[in-house]
C-alpha cells in the first residue's frame, strides 16, 4: 500500500517532470521531505535491501532533476573514479550465500555513488550564502531521505576523494540482511583537505 501511494504521487510526478523538462515545484520537496519523515516510511525503508531496490532509482532521477533545476555541475564532486590516483570502491557479498548477494554488487555502488553526488551537491547549495525558499525547501527534502539508515550510512563517507589517502579502499559487504558500510577511520582523513571540503 504504501509503496503504491508513493508510486502514485511522488513518482509519476517526478517522471512527469524530466519527460516534459519541468521543475519540480516546492511543494513537491515539501511533500517529499513529510514523506521521507513518516515514522512509517522511515521504519519501511530502514530495511537496507528494501532501501536499495525501490529507492536507487528513484534517487538517481529525483537528483538528475534538482541538479538541472538548481543550476548544479553534473556529477561534479563524485568520489569514485576511473583515475587509479583516487580511492576505489568495492563491494563483497557475504560468505554464508555468496550467490544471493552478488547480483547486489553493482547496485550497492551505484547507490553509493548518487549518495556521494548529493551530498556534494547539498555542501555547494550550503556555500551559498543567503538562499531563497526554493533552495531551503530542496536541502530539507534530501536531507530527510540522507538519514535513513542505509543512505546516512554512505553519506558518511567524505565526498571528494581529497580528503582521504588515495591508496585507501572503501570495501562494503553485502550481507544477510544488511548492507555494511564501514565507518572511516581516523588516520586516514587529510584533516586540511577535510575541512576544506566540508
Amino acid at each position: 500500500m504504501l509503496e503504491r501511494v508513493i508510486n502514485d504521487s511522488l513518482v509519476s510526478y517526478l517522471l512527469e517532470a524530466k519527460a516534459v523538462g519541468k521543475a519540480l515545484s516546492r511543494d513537491y520537496y515539501t511533500a517529499l521531505q513529510a514523506v521521507f519523515t513518516s515514522p512509517s516510511v522511515v521504519g519501511t525503508y530502514s530495511t537496507d535491501y528494501h532501501c536499495l531496490i525501490h529507492l536507487r532509482p528513484y534517487l538517481s532521477l529525483l537528483w538528475s532533476v534538482a541538479e538541472r533545476q538548481l543550476h548544479l555541475p553534473r556529477s561534479a564532486g563524485l568520489s569514485i573514479s576511473k583515475d587509479k590516483r583516487q580511492w576505489r570502491v568495492v563491494v563483497s557479498a557475504t560468505r554464508s550465500s555468496p550467490d544471493k548477494y552478488e547480483a547486489h554488487k553493482e547496485e550497492i555502488i551505484q547507490l553509493f555513488t548518487i549518495v556521494q553526488r548529493i551530498q556534494h551537491g547539498l555542501r555547494m547549495l550550503g556555500r551559498g550564502g543567503e538562499q531563497d525558499e526554493e533552495v531551503v525547501q530542496v536541502r530539507r527534502a534530501f536531507t530527510a531521505l540522507m538519514r535513513l539508515p542505509l543512505l546516512n550510512r554512505m553519506a558518511c563517507v567524505p565526498a571528494g576523494s581529497a580528503a582521504l589517502h588515495p591508496e585507501w579502499t572503501l570495501e562494503m559487504e553485502a550481507r544477510s540482511g544488511e548492507i555494511h558500510v564501514p565507518m572511516i577511520e581516523i588516520h586516514l582523513l587529510r584533516w586540511g583537505r577535510f575541512f576544506k571540503n566540508n
